[in-house]
């Protein structure tokens, strides 16, 4: 489908979802961890969101380093992902997954039983990424292997580039921050089945995984969140799509 790129598919599973043994230096909101079980399987996207693709559905390029096809699309806010989704969908003939009015958008329901592309949850984010690993960084513990952060670029870089992580997925640390689709609160202790955030109901901010050229290691564990305004756009923002299978 135009616009999705490669997609992997990945079965549910359970798994431990925050500050695990091996992360190191956590910050409080990845505490504690929490097990987590997802019932169905998804696809998710191989590579983050292209400038082409993105190009393709929307007829414009917001990116700030234009011009390189096989860059992430990125200067992105949550908005914008969410909107570039419900498109990609109606390109499919597949329902929303956001409500989308005067260029603000919220979930439409539940995720899990959404036919369409959407932003991952934050459980299926961090399930994609580990997945089934116990390393720091999304494939490896060397983040230089799988990550451009920092400490190895100084701008986005082609998708695809560096090392995969067992599930064959690139650059789910660093590169561009990802979006996901819940909005961000604290972590508790509950064993959860299906979480689909939205955090809590007064929560202004949305999740962003996964850091980014800019940020340093730290930020690029798959552990790692933070939170963002949804109307903040940034050249260290884009996206990677899912779609729950039927």
């Amino acid at each position: 489908d135009a616009g999705t790129g490669a997609m992997v598919c990945l079965s549910g599973g359970s798994f431990s979802m925050g500050c695990t043994e091996e992360q190191n230096n956590c910050n409080e909101d990845e505490e504690p961890v929490r097990e987590v079980t997802l019932t169905h399987y998804f696809w998710i996207g191989q590579f983050e969101v292209t400038q082409a693709s993105y190009e393709a559905v929307m007829g414009e390029n917001p990116s700030g380093n234009a011009g390189c096809d096989d860059c992430p699309a990125e200067n992105l806010s949550w908005y914008d992902a969410a909107a570039f989704a419900n498109a990609v969908s109606e390109a499919a003939g597949l329902e929303s997954c956001y409500t989308c009015a005067d260029g603000i958008c919220e979930p439409a329901g539940d995720p899990y039983t959404c036919e369409g592309y959407r932003l991952p949850t934050e459980a299926e984010w961090e399930y994609a990424a580990r997945c089934g690993e116990e390393l720091r960084y999304a494939g490896s513990d060397n983040v230089d292997d799988v990550a451009w952060t920092n400490n190895n670029a100084d701008t986005t870089q082609p998708v695809g580039t560096l090392y995969p992580n067992s599930c064959t997925l690139y650059d789910m640390s660093g590169n561009v921050w990802e979006w996901v689709h819940d909005r961000y609160g604290p972590y508790d202790e509950a064993e959860l089945v299906d979480p689909d955030g939205p955090g809590p109901e007064d929560s202004q901010t949305q999740v962003r995984r996964g850091g980014s050229f800019e940020q340093g290691a730290g930020r690029a564990r798959v552990s790692a969140r933070y939170e963002s305004e949804p109307d903040r756009a940034d050249i260290n923002r884009g996206l990677r799509l899912v779609r729950v299978v039927p």
